[in-house]
């Protein structure tokens, strides 16, 4: 979407509004949408448009208990589209300091000029009673007076009352609070590196060289920031990848051994797979499965700039059996689909989707996923139930349902980390060995 030629409105702005549109439109993931946006627009500040997007979507229903009681008919009567562009505007106001206030208002009401003809004075009406009533110059966040404790933490937070039920009764009402209000956070970038090629040390020599941040957080993940990491010649060279370090930690509990033969069943996007290849020395075979072809295809382009030459991949439904690796891996990784909500700080838009049957049905799933997986591991090999979720519904539960039904196996690890403020993400890990008879 363009703008009429002599429109003033900002066009990074103007990106952030179409990746919010295409979010609240399609039920869409925010990175996905963002990527295709920054790539596609005019875009002079990518990390402007990205903390916009993020931010508006982490806040959303904070942000429209506002505009609910500002608006003179409450929200249910302002245009979607509308509402998206005053949200936008305070967000801006309240969390991005950088920007001034005026010209958080002035450069909103600019693009409800462009967008929506005759409604600029309803967006600077409403953002202008917002900076009356609600702002304060010490930048304090304005909490909504809302007795109800469920109700308050949704606002707060913007998370579905479902989920912030859930997560209350699984981990208490102070716990609750901390993993709802890390979920508002930014999270930092923490990467893998690529020892096959460098060390910690050496690539922290080269990341300070180039102008970025970077700090050792173990031996293999690196905490880094500043603009163009993706695109510097250390990624080109395959120096490292993108991976949390919680999801390095749980690689480093199934421990895979040089030469020996392993089975990564849902592979893509191919962290944990990048990861074991490494660990392994890119010696042995790691055979990548996953439902979806063309993600494999990127899997194979991004082993290409790692120099790993030991993965194969081939299209498969891991919830269907595969005879041919029966009993045939010393290692199996069933990193299996989930809710997500150990990731909330990177997908935002999962905050405000409640869980069906507080994720049973997800459950069933990756249990079929990993009794079906369990056959392809060797007696006295090891399987990894993995997932990026912190609901026990998915975690302990499945894991432990499938040690009753599977006395082969015995648990030799588990463990469940939840979201810490400039940390690692949630996740959740069970290491079970089979018996060697």
């Amino acid at each position: 979407m363009t703008l009429p030629s002599g429109n003033k409105a900002d066009p990074d702005r103007l990106a952030a509004y179409h990746a919010l549109v295409r979010i609240d439109r399609k039920n869409a993931y925010s990175n996905i949408v963002l990527n295709k946006v920054i790539d596609g627009d005019a875009v002079r500040n990518p990390g402007f448009v990205r903390e916009l997007t993020y931010g508006t979507v982490r806040n959303r229903r904070y942000l429209d208990w506002f505009i609910g009681r500002l608006a003179k008919n409450g929200i249910s009567s302002v245009k979607r589209e509308l509402v998206i562009l005053l949200r936008m505007g305070i967000y801006q106001i309240l969390f991005m300091g950088s920007v001034p206030v005026h010209s958080a208002v002035d450069e909103t009401v600019k693009l409800a000029k462009a967008l929506f003809p005759g409604k600029d004075g309803f967006v600077n009406g409403v953002l202008r009673s917002f900076i009356r009533e609600q702002y304060t110059e010490e930048g304090k966040l304005p909490v909504p007076d809302i007795k109800d404790s469920v109700e308050r933490l949704s606002v707060m937070y913007s998370c579905d009352e479902g989920l912030v039920k859930l997560i209350r009764d699984q981990y208490g009402d102070e716990k609750a609070e901390e993993i709802l209000k890390t979920s508002l956070e930014t999270p930092p970038l923490f990467i893998h590196v690529n020892t096959l090629k460098t060390d910690a040390e050496a690539l922290i020599e080269q990341f300070t060289a180039a102008g970025f941040d970077a700090e050792k957080y173990s031996e293999e993940s690196l905490i880094v920031s500043g603009k163009g990491i993706i695109e510097s010649g250390e990624f080109r060279d395959g120096l490292f990848f993108v991976q949390d370090a919680s999801s390095s930690d749980a690689v480093a509990a199934l421990d895979p051994k040089p030469g020996e033969t392993v089975i990564d069943v849902c592979a893509a996007p191919g962290g944990k797979t990048f990861a074991m290849a490494v660990r392994m020395k890119n010696k042995g075979v790691i055979h990548a499965l996953d439902l979806h072809g063309n993600k494999l295809k990127a899997l194979g382009k991004q082993a290409e700039r790692l120099g790993i030459e030991i993965i194969d991949t081939e299209e498969h439904d891991a919830k269907e059996a595969m005879p041919q690796y029966r009993n045939a891996a010393d290692r199996v990784l069933c990193d299996v689909p989930c809710s997500g909500l150990g990731v909330l700080r990177r997908k935002p838009e999962i905050k405000d989707r409640p869980l069906k049957e507080g994720g049973r049905d997800i459950a069933e799933i990756q249990y079929r996923i990993l009794d079906e997986s369990s056959g392809y591991v060797k007696p006295g090999g090891k399987l990894l139930y993995s997932t990026c979720t912190i609901n026990r519904t998915e975690n302990h539960d499945v894991a432990e349902r499938f040690l009753k039904a599977h006395p082969e196996f015995r648990k030799s690890a588990e463990k469940q980390t939840l979201a810490v403020s400039g940390g690692p993400d949630g996740f959740y890990y069970c290491v079970m060995d089979k018996i060697d008879d």
